[in-house]
């Protein structure tokens, strides 16, 4: 299951079509707005400030309405390269009662940790990672969703049975065999 499965699932998951909507940031990965545009979800945009393209927490909190189901925050951001600011997407996580998701597509890539110790205390915080980039398995379609255990139960149950196929597997436990942990 590549992440933008899990993306898809998420909106599924969280979302009633003609109802719900989604916040991200822009510019950013364009599969946000694709899914929900697929399953009719009103997705807005924040507007990233300043060459470094930093996030505005108290902004894009601004836009949070009673139909805002989930916030997906792309770090590094997909196509500005930087790392968002990490105490505004804490605040985010803290101040906003849905989902927050965190996409870290190009963390490999990045100097930074990332999110992936926030999400294990942060209960509406998750963190999507790939191996499609870093590990160079594009093609493969593997991706990864850190978070609370309900979460990603849930997630379990509404995925295809069969979302990886044997060659997709054998190749990623090739991958995981060499890694250093």
């Amino acid at each position: 299951m590549g992440s933008d499965e899990i993306i898809d699932l998420l909106v599924k998951l969280f979302c009633d079509p003609g109802k719900d909507e989604v916040l991200t940031i822009s510019p950013s990965y364009g599969m946000y707005e694709t899914v929900c545009n697929i399953h009719n979800v009103q997705i807005k945009a924040c507007p990233l400030e300043g060459e470094d393209f930093q996030l505005n927490a108290d902004k894009l909190l601004d836009m949070v309405t009673d139909s805002t189901k989930i916030i997906f925050l792309c770090s590094p951001n997909n196509p500005t390269g930087n790392l968002l600011d990490r105490n505004e997407v804490i605040k985010i996580a803290q101040k906003f009662n849905g989902l927050v998701v965190v996409d870290e597509a190009y963390i490999g890539f990045a100097n930074g940790d990332g999110f992936i110790q926030e999400a294990i205390t942060i209960q509406n915080l998750c963190v999507m990672r790939t191996f499609s980039k870093v590990f160079g398995l594009a093609g493969a379609r593997i991706g990864y969703l850190s978070g609370n255990a309900e979460l990603v139960e849930y997630l379990f149950k509404i995925k295809a049975p069969y979302s990886i196929n044997k060659l997709t597997e054998k190749k990623l436990l090739e991958v995981l065999d060499k890694l250093p942990f």
